[in-house]
């Protein structure tokens, strides 16, 4: 694995973060943080009068955290929207984890934030140094 692509994520609440947004150009940033897959709602209120349908109305981008109204949806490209959504925590190299990417092992670190039995998640892109006939079957 590429060591410099690795992020190590959990999600650390159920909780719904609630965000007023415009979609500025038909995109807009929702969070500093990934979102979690399947946890953003948008409506045009508060009161969710109504509420809009994902890859109908908008587009989510979950690990670039935006959202981008689709063509022929019911949003515009400058519509006012309230979203929900469930951020992931990133934990960090060498505060929480440590990381062997020629072994590809994760090792936590006393005194990090992940418990031990804790469920995280990992991005990375791989790096592919050959491939056999071997690996492929």
């Amino acid at each position: 694995m590429d060591a410099t692509s690795v992020r190590v994520k959990a999600i650390r609440s159920r909780a719904p973060i609630r965000s007023n947004v415009v979609f500025t150009a038909g995109s807009v940033l929702v969070s500093s943080s990934m979102l979690v897959p399947g946890s953003v709602v948008v409506a045009s209120d508060s009161s969710l009068g109504t509420v809009y349908v994902e890859n109908v109305d908008y587009v989510v981008d979950y690990g670039g955290s935006r959202l981008s109204t689709k063509s022929g949806g019911c949003l515009s490209s400058s519509a006012r929207a309230v979203v929900w959504y469930v951020p992931y925590a990133l934990y960090e190299e060498g505060s929480d984890y440590a990381l062997d990417s020629s072994g590809g092992r994760l090792r936590l670190l006393t005194g990090g934030a992940i418990a031990s039995g804790e469920t995280v998640r990992l991005d990375y892109r791989p790096v592919f140094v050959s491939v056999t006939d071997e690996i492929i079957r």
